[in-house]
């Protein structure tokens, strides 16, 4: 309870305030007697104003109005004049001004608060958080949504308006979906942490998606072929010819090639994210991830979660040659030129130089993901199908959405093998590694 009743004085307000800089541990609060309500709270280094009043049911409850320094004292007191009018008017003081923030509340608002929610779940692993899916969420939100819509009341924004961004964007339908997606999970959670009224209607759900068409494609057995003989002769010379002019390659490029096709990972899984560092991420594939006795890897924080994926024993030949004898644990598997604790980031520029001197196609629809792809293509027909019911979980596919009598089935690595050493079979004799003199350990630094 606050000691006096006096009237507070700009003086006063200073000396607690110093005295809280002072002393973390310090404090006060003292009323206003000038203004009904009105008192300032010293703690934490700081002094803020508050107002106290009763609910209709006669709990006592305090309100916030704002740091000293951010407000002058007469700008604390016409704020608390003007909830007191609102308690003399019999109303409920705290109803009403959850009301006006809510109706004040800006699309701008709303995203910074869902996104600092998005960024805690995905640093402490919540389920329904991944820093993959913040990366995408934030730079739909903030490039996409925010220059349109952030200066709009919530309550303003329209079917009609994101409709008409929706559309704006139907150059790019996946982009446009996604935008769409984060959107509306941002407006959930205003509804669900009450920084929205439970009357307000998502717009998001009123507005019908794209169809979305498979962009990315397998490579086909010729392609290939070509690009196993430009990662023959890169490890060899440690250059790759483009256009009649010769540029290094690092050999790290080549062993990320080799190994997203003879495994199927993901890019991020085996080079981490450009992201992960600054966010506490896992990043990139480290030898101590690597078993090679019993052919898996594992991968501490996929696009699914954490997993166990067994590679086959071409993939592990691969390995087994390229890992440098004085390799630490920690060291990357594909590492850069500079730092082997660091994955190798430069991958786009070395991926184009080998796609044209494999004469493969640049567009978006083939890139290193669709080693990923042929990797499912080829598994789904390798030995007349034998394998085919085999590829999903040698992806990872199916960890999430899985029957709870699936659940308790707990894989058996051994039960993947032949399928996972079938399919990388098939793909190093398409890429040429059958053979000695293919694999080259990575002891050296190069360019691109």
């Amino acid at each position: 309870m606050p000691r006096t009743s006096k009237d507070l004085t700009k003086r006063e307000l200073d000396s607690l305030r110093r005295q809280a800089q002072q002393d973390p541990a310090f404090r006060a609060m003292r009323a206003d007697g000038g203004q009904a309500g009105l008192c300032v709270r010293a703690r934490g280094g700081r002094v803020e104003f508050w107002f106290r009043t009763r609910r209709p049911g006669g709990k006592r409850v305090m309100r916030r109005i704002g740091n000293f320094g951010d407000l002058t004292l007469d700008q604390a007191r016409e704020t608390a004049q003007e909830w007191h009018w609102i308690r003399s008017s019999r109303r409920d003081v705290v109803q009403v001004l959850d009301e006006r923030e809510r109706e004040a509340l800006t699309v701008e608002g709303i995203v910074h608060a869902y996104l600092q929610d998005f960024r805690q779940r995905a640093e402490t692993g919540a389920r329904r958080g991944k820093r993959s899916s913040y990366t995408e969420a934030e730079r739909m939100l903030t490039k996409r949504v925010v220059p349109k819509f952030g200066g709009l009341p919530v309550r303003s924004l329209t079917a009609e308006r994101v409709r008409a961004l929706h559309r704006s964007m139907s150059d790019t339908p996946g982009a446009a979906n996604r935008m769409l997606t984060a959107l509306g999970a941002a407006l959930a959670f205003g509804q669900r942490e009450g920084l929205v009224s439970a009357d307000f209607s998502n717009p998001c759900g009123h507005v019908q998606r794209f169809r979305e068409e498979g962009s990315r494609r397998s490579l086909t057995r010729e392609e290939l072929g070509r690009l196993g003989t430009v990662l023959a002769d890169a490890a060899t010379s440690g250059k790759v010819e483009v256009e009649d002019k010769a540029h290094n390659v690092h050999p790290s490029v080549i062993l990320t090639v080799r190994l997203l096709a003879l495994t199927g990972l993901r890019r991020g899984e085996l080079l981490g994210s450009p992201h992960a560092e600054r966010r506490g991420g896992v990043d990139g594939l480290r030898w101590k991830d690597v078993d090679l006795d019993a052919g898996v890897v594992t991968l501490e924080d996929s696009k699914t979660g954490s997993q166990r994926r067994v590679i086959g024993q071409a993939a592990v030949d691969l390995l087994r040659e390229a890992k440098p004898k004085s390799a630490h644990p920690d060291d990357c598997v594909c590492p850069g030129p500079k730092d082997r604790r660091k994955p190798y980031r430069a991958i786009n520029n070395a991926r184009r130089l080998i796609w044209k001197a494999a004469e493969l196609p640049l567009d978006r629809g083939c890139d290193l993901h669709s080693l990923r792809h042929s990797f499912a293509s080829i598994g789904a027909h390798v030995h007349n199908g034998r394998y085919a019911a085999f590829v999903a979980p040698l992806l990872g596919h199916g960890y999430q959405k899985r029957s709870i009598t699936e659940r308790y089935i707990h894989q058996n690595p051994e039960a993947l093998r032949p399928a996972a050493d079938a399919i990388a079979d098939a793909i190093a004799l398409l890429l040429g590694l059958v053979g000695k003199g293919k694999v080259v350990a990575i002891t050296r630094t190069g360019s691109a």
